[in-house]
């Protein structure tokens, strides 16, 4: 089994807990259009199923709203952060997320979503119907089955969100909690469902106690495999990482969003001199050591759930998620793009600048980053839609197996053929094989 990379820092993601004190009470839909066939509250397998399955394991700052909200564009039904905001959602209702947050309810909550049109959690469609009914620039889909909502009690949505009632068959509750449009559909039709959620999302409410990294990791690979397993007997499925190459300029993205999101980092902060934000580094081997560890782990971690999992790269995205699309699901029959902009419209411009324009103290930055060959390499480098390997070298661990791990010593290069997907081992391989070139 492949050990899991430390850069002696504590860079697992952990959520912000809050859980309500209530619990869940009974709640009364409406007999009647949609829901007619949850009329018994028993569990169904009634409604549209997909031929063909997503599953998407992300990094953070990777693209990952605007990869979905392209996806969901263009007829595909993918929920957004499917594993997140469970706990804060469900305090907006005054319920407890308990029932929920627990291996089983969220391994129940990706195989319905890989299955069904699924919300983007099971609190979604209550959070926005209950917090937003009537808001101008609705959707007439989402204003009727918002109105077929008939009690302010509790949740109709429990686990294992077999029913109806859990659906999302018009795509209005998909890309954001409160969306004010509807994805164009077709109730009844079969094509591709699928979920994107961050790799390091916990499980359960007593992951974050747990302060082994390996440890957890194991535990998730062990639930992630079970659903692979379970779904590609039944349809065809797709795991994928998606993930930045470019470490340098992730790292700049991270900075940005951790101070907007009030999340201090001792390898840098942000100021604002009244014009324009922007980054002194403290610590800039740090600061971008924890992007590199952070994508190799996770494309090792996705790998090891599947396999046959692909890739696909912020850099190619932000280019032209119109091409990474068409590439990754070739046999699907796409509609015509909505253009209904719910994702992040600029992510191909952000922080497009030459590296040295976010920093007040560039040349600390640059001085401490060039002895390492792959992180100077992208310093210099004036395009962000350029794609990289990763630094690597190969060890042998205690069973006699070659591994590949890290070597911040490596170089790296720029990917320059036309492709945006590859499979997780390939693009080790072809890391490797740029780390050691002469």
């Amino acid at each position: 089994a492949h050990k899991f990379q430390s850069n002696n820092r504590h860079t697992m993601f952990v959520p912000l807990i809050m859980v309500a004190a209530s619990g869940f009470a009974a709640a009364h839909w409406k007999k009647e259009g949609f829901y007619a066939l949850e009329a018994s509250g028993l569990e169904t397998t009634n409604g549209p199923s997909g031929e063909q399955a997503l599953m998407i394991m992300k990094g953070t700052r990777t693209a990952s709203t605007y990869f979905c909200d392209e996806l969901n564009q263009r007829g595909v039904h993918v929920s957004q952060e499917a594993l997140g905001h469970w706990p804060q959602d469900a305090e907006r209702l005054n319920v407890t997320a308990a029932e929920h947050m627990t291996a089983e309810g969220r391994r129940s909550w990706i195989e319905a979503s890989l299955r069904y049109r699924m919300p983007r959690n099971p609190f979604a469609i209550e959070v926005s119907c209950r917090n937003n009914f009537g808001r101008k620039g609705w959707d007439w889909k989402k204003r009727d089955q918002c109105s077929q909502l008939s009690s302010i009690q509790g949740s109709p949505c429990k686990p294992p969100y077999t029913m109806a009632t859990c659906r999302d068959e018009f795509g209005c509750f998909n890309q954001l909690s409160n969306q004010p449009k509807c994805f164009t559909v077709k109730p009844g039709t079969t094509g591709v469902f699928g979920v994107s959620f961050d790799y390091r999302e916990t499980l359960a409410l007593g992951d974050v106690d747990k302060v082994d990294w390996d440890e957890l990791v194991r535990r998730r690979i062990v639930v992630y495999k079970d659903i692979v397993s379970k779904i590609s007997k039944e349809r065809s499925l797709t795991v994928l990482a998606q993930t930045r190459t470019n470490f340098v300029r992730w790292a700049i993205s991270m900075a940005f969003h951790k101070e907007a999101w009030g999340e201090p980092d001792s390898s840098y902060r942000v100021v604002d001199d009244g014009k324009e934000k922007k980054i002194i580094a403290n610590d800039p081997v740090q600061m971008v050591k924890d992007m590199v560890y952070d994508a190799y782990n996770q494309l090792t971690m996705v790998r090891e759930v599947s396999p046959e999992a692909k890739t696909v790269f912020y850099e190619d995205i932000a280019k032209d998620a119109d091409t990474v699309i068409k590439e990754l699901l070739p046999s699907t029959t796409f509609i015509n793009k909505q253009n209904k902009d719910m994702g992040d419209p600029n992510v191909a411009e952000q922080h497009s600048e030459e590296v040295n324009q976010y920093f007040t103290n560039f040349k600390h930055f640059e001085n401490a980053i060039k002895p390492y060959p792959c992180f100077y390499k992208q310093v210099l480098s004036t395009d962000k839609h350029k794609k990289w390997t990763l630094p690597l070298a190969k060890e042998t661990n205690a069973n006699g197996d070659e591994t590949y791990v890290l070597d911040l010593n490596a170089s790296c290069e720029t990917i320059e053929d036309d492709r945006t997907v590859y499979s997780i081992q390939e693009y080790l391989d072809m890391s490797y094989k740029a780390s050691t070139k002469n």
